[in-house]
């Protein structure tokens, strides 16, 4: 029995609510049998015996796990999660004598970003709550001396430094490499009167520098769609099929050059063998070009932009102004796009400050 117990274990873990359906389904259909072959003798011993086999099974299925639902996850997938609860024993199909506190443990031992893991049997429902540690920033290194330059030429819209002094104003045209926010500037000592320029001092210069960025690019579109519509010509045929073999008349015989065929079963047979029977009609069709609509060219020119967009642009990119120019050439649509995308421009550049020059010695006193 023991073996039996075991063998039923092993199948259940392999097998899916379809599966047990179909157990039940079968068992249900052996019960008709069963109970309509016994005599009215033997009814009441039957029914008792089924109720207990009824019993037995709810019971025993009583026993499993067949669902895990998890919640709270937000960073992790739950393909991951499951693989971790497989790992741990705790699966669906598995029985319910499996310690929800040792699975949770193993998971923290799996997952290291995981702040929490609580487990709770509802029945053969698992409810798993999972709670992910707070993602922290990274730790800036302001160690090195370093300037916030522009990666890309545009115009400026706003500047916000958060270290250094910015080299920039509003509205001011820059191009690549051009120092935005400083790491070397001078400041002046107001403690006490001092005159000149001030000091030089060395930063580690970052902030945001949001520019306007132009683009300018081309995509092609093609100007025609081919169109099929029928001609009112029509020939008739039929299809028949027997076992894997198919004959169809349409196939060995064609009366149109560009055609569209539909189907209507006749005779569809099963048993013995698979027989099926179907007439079949071929309706010419006559293929055209169409021009495309400036509606159509404009949605397609659209989405290509946002694809063209998705790939280029970064994800903080917001685009201001827009210009689509459309030039039909031949069978296809040159279409120039021109675009104004607000973007932070600033990248760090670390530098080395320039060493001072020693002062000059003044010649000792003369005796």
């Amino acid at each position: 029995m023991k073996k039996l117990f075991e063998s039923a274990d092993v199948y259940l873990s392999r097998s899916d609510w379809k599966d047990l359906a179909l157990i039940k389904f079968c068992l249900f259909g052996m019960g008709l049998l069963v109970g309509s072959s016994v005599g009215a003798k033997a009814r009441r011993p039957a029914a008792f015996a089924g109720l207990a086999l009824f019993i037995f099974l709810v019971t025993y299925q009583s026993l499993f796990i067949h669902e895990i639902r998890i919640d709270g996850f937000s960073r992790l997938t739950e393909t991951e999660i499951r693989t971790a609860l497989a790992e741990a024993g705790l699966y669906e199909g598995c029985r319910k004598t499996v310690d929800p506190n040792r699975v949770a443990v193993q998971m923290y031992r799996v997952l290291d970003n995981i702040a929490y893991c609580g487990i709770k049997y509802e029945g053969g429902l698992a409810q798993v709550y999972i709670s992910e540690r707070t993602q922290l920033p990274e730790k800036l290194d302001t160690s090195q001396y370093c300037h916030v330059v522009a990666n890309k030429s545009g115009y400026i819209q706003k500047v916000t430094a958060k270290g250094g002094s910015p080299a920039v104003s509003a509205d001011q045209y820059v191009e690549a490499g051009d120092i935005l926010i400083s790491g070397a500037y001078k400041v002046q000592d107001t403690t006490f009167e001092s005159t000149g320029d001030g000091r030089l001092v060395y930063a580690h210069a970052m902030g945001e520098v949001l520019a306007r960025v132009p683009y300018r690019f081309t995509i092609y579109l093609d100007r025609y769609d081919m169109a099929q519509s029928e001609t009112g010509r029509q020939a008739p045929g039929f299809a028949l099929t027997l076992g894997t073999q198919t004959f169809r008349t349409d196939s060995l015989f064609r009366p149109y050059d560009t055609a569209v065929t539909t189907e209507h079963p006749i005779i569809t047979v099963s048993r013995p063998f698979p027989f099926r029977l179907s007439a079949v009609f071929s309706h010419e069709v006559a293929s055209e070009r169409v021009e495309k609509s400036q509606e159509e060219l404009l949605s397609l020119a659209e989405m290509q932009l946002r694809l063209w967009a998705k790939k280029n642009l970064p994800e903080n990119g917001e685009i201001l102004n827009k210009d689509l120019k459309f030039t039909p050439k031949d069978n296809i649509i040159e279409v120039t796009i021109m675009l104004e995308v607000l973007e932070d421009i600033g990248r760090e550049q670390v530098f080395i400050p320039a060493k001072a020059e020693p002062a000059a010695q003044e010649p000792p006193p003369t005796m």
